[in-house]
């Protein structure tokens, strides 16, 4: 009796379907995804964990290749179904973000009338996406442009305000998160939630409980009092960016270390380039990097952008040079394995 949620992207899947579930699973029973378990193999494990309890159930949906997100679709069979994005991820497998933008659209064009699709107003792909949904029941959401739920947010030094308006109504929430993303990926889910019938004001109460994704953006106390932002869960040239903003827009001195970011094709070695032009702009004054990639990046730093073959010893040239001014930002493709770096700065005693 469950009703399905299904919901993709390239960035921010997963923090919407937390959100989600910690907005639904207050009103009801609900499934959820567990961690990444979003493919082939994924999907069909967590609609097995289902029961006759389960009154939702948010199934996240991921790709790295055309025609899966379309098989995934027709094995959850959703009712309720959003894209949250598009960015430069998977380009090895999608050959372009215009790939990418078809890819995802794949869940709405398995839409058929009795489905309710929800839209990003602010994803320049929503009005194609459009054109291939067949779902009679469509609701947007969006910060830029006008939305059936829209909001706005300030920044606060223990996360975001966000003022939240729908059908004339308005909510306003503090959540202990960062970043216009994570505003975005509130709204969504927030959203998401009305659509499956959660009421507005209950919907924006329950999801001040939500505390945030492990490796996503968890700001904490680092080495010798300084900050730590574990974002080392994955990476591509939009999250590093999104990531790059709130480092940058946190009182001390801002320093990157940077894994490689993998799958993104042929223009591999420019991207990682201009992430690194962009993070010396916004402020970022040191750059540890490993990987080929990164570490062609952080010559972009000089004398201040440092190359390693080891995370151990990126991990021992951080802690020798950290103060309590730093904030650091750890980011890197799941491949590069930067949680193993937050393991050893929040550890160094562990076993090397």
């Amino acid at each position: 009796p469950a009703q399905v949620i299904a919901v993709t992207g390239s960035n921010g899947k997963t923090t919407v379907k937390e959100m989600l579930h910690q907005i639904l699973d207050r009103e009801a029973p609900t499934l959820a995804t567990r961690g990444n378990f979003n493919n082939d193999i994924g999907v069909p494990l967590t609609l097995f964990r289902l029961s006759p309890k389960d009154r939702y159930a948010i199934v996240e949906l991921g790709a790295n290749h055309p025609g899966e997100i379309a098989r995934l679709a027709k094995i959850a069979d959703p009712d309720i179904v959003y894209v949250n994005n598009v960015a430069a991820a998977h380009l090895t497998g999608f050959g372009s973000v215009q790939g990418v933008v078809e890819a995802k659209g794949e869940l709405y064009a398995y839409c058929q009338p009795q489905q309710v699709a929800v839209f990003n107003n602010d994803e320049v792909a929503s009005e194609y996406w459009r054109s291939i949904c067949a779902a009679k029941n469509q609701i947007s959401c969006g910060m830029n442009n006008p939305a059936d739920l829209s909001g706005r947010f300030q920044s606060e030094e223990q996360g975001l305000h966000l003022e939240l308006g729908y059908r004339g109504d308005t909510q306003n929430i503090s959540l202990p998160v960062f970043g216009e993303h994570n505003a975005r990926n509130a709204i969504a889910a927030v959203t998401l939630a009305i659509v499956a019938g959660v009421e507005f004001a209950r919907a924006t109460q329950n999801l001040t409980h939500f505390s945030g994704v492990k490796g996503r953006l968890q700001i904490m106390r680092g080495p010798v009092q300084s900050r730590l932002i574990d974002d080392s869960y994955n990476a591509n040239p939009d999250s590093l960016e999104a990531g790059i903003k709130v480092l940058c827009a946190l009182k001390g001195t801002p320093w990157l270390a940077l894994g490689d970011m993998g799958e993104l094709g042929g223009d591999t070695e420019t991207l990682h380039l201009q992430a690194a032009q962009s993070a010396r702009r916004q402020g970022v004054e040191k750059l540890f990097a490993i990987g080929p990639m990164s570490c062609i990046a952080s010559r972009e730093f000089r004398d201040q952008g440092l190359c390693f073959e080891r995370i151990e010893d990126m991990s021992a040239s951080i802690l020798a040079q950290i103060h309590e001014q730093v904030n650091l930002l750890v980011k890197g493709s799941r491949s590069a394995g930067m949680d193993r770096l937050v393991e050893l700065l929040l550890d160094p005693n562990v076993d090397r």
